[in-house]
């Protein structure tokens, strides 16, 4: 009996893999196609500010991006490390296709709680933009920006956004292409 359940849900999720696959929905399309450009190895160079914008920290790291699911998701892993220690980073993006908004997951070694967002892509700067969950101790949202610079190097934003839609730059990643 346990083996016939077993096969059966076996058959069940292949056949639902299968669905997937030819279903339009959950194919990869335009509002993917920008996640390619950000594949790859790269340099960071991390810096970070606090609300009167002085600089209080810089750290520079590794990062390796890659894409899942035929292009479907960005999935980047940072590696940052100083002298006294190691801080890792995960950022998975992908596109809603019920919301039609794009979507970011977060989680680093140094918080207690994911973080997550829903935000949009602008085709002319090629930058996406995303309010999350995440808050300061004043309950200030914060916003993430990836901004493309030039070909071979972009910008991972985050801003501190206020109720009063005033934004103050609190984290810098740059990515440098090494690849």
């Amino acid at each position: 009996m346990k083996n016939t359940i077993t096969y059966l849900f076996v058959l069940f999720l292949t056949f639902s893999v299968a669905i997937a696959q030819e279903d339009p929905k959950f194919q990869t399309g335009e509002k993917q196609k920008a996640f390619q450009d950000f594949t790859g190895n790269w340099k960071i160079i991390y810096n970070g500010f606090d609300l009167a914008h002085n600089l209080n920290s810089s750290i520079t790291g590794k990062a390796n991006i890659s894409t899942d699911f035929k292009g479907s998701y960005l999935n980047m892993v940072f590696d940052l490390s100083t002298e006294d220690s190691e801080f890792k980073m995960i950022w998975t993006f992908a596109y809603d296709c019920i919301s039609n908004k794009y979507v970011l997951y977060s989680k680093n070694s140094a918080m207690t709680y994911p973080y997550y967002g829903a935000g949009d892509y602008d085709t002319e700067s090629k930058s996406f933009s995303f309010l999350t969950n995440a808050h300061d101790e004043h309950g200030n949202r914060f916003k993430v920006v990836l901004k493309w610079e030039r070909e071979d190097k972009f910008s991972l934003l985050m801003y501190n956004f206020t109720i009063k839609n005033a934004e103050t730059l609190v984290q810098q990643y740059t990515l440098i292409k090494l690849d």
